[in-house]
């Protein structure tokens, strides 16, 4: 058995800033946390998530389509 500790990465790409440069991620991909968090416990491995569409002082990306009734 290898001592070395396996690990792994995993990235949200910048989808948001595909709108406008402004735009962008301003939360934790929560996804990504599930499935870090699932690697994690079934495997033992080391696991970063990291969120390349972060920006400090971006204006969050809306979907208007979702703000109607009914959501």
């Amino acid at each position: 058995m290898s001592s070395l500790s396996q690990r792994v990465l995993l990235i949200e790409p910048p989808f948001c800033r595909l709108f406008g440069a402004d735009y962008a991620l301003p939360r934790y991909p929560l996804s990504l946390g599930y499935l870090a968090g699932t690697v994690q416990k079934e495997t033992g491995w080391d696991v970063m998530a990291y969120n390349a569409d972060f920006l400090p002082n971006a204006q969050p990306a809306t979907a208007h389509y979702l703000a109607g009734a009914g959501y």
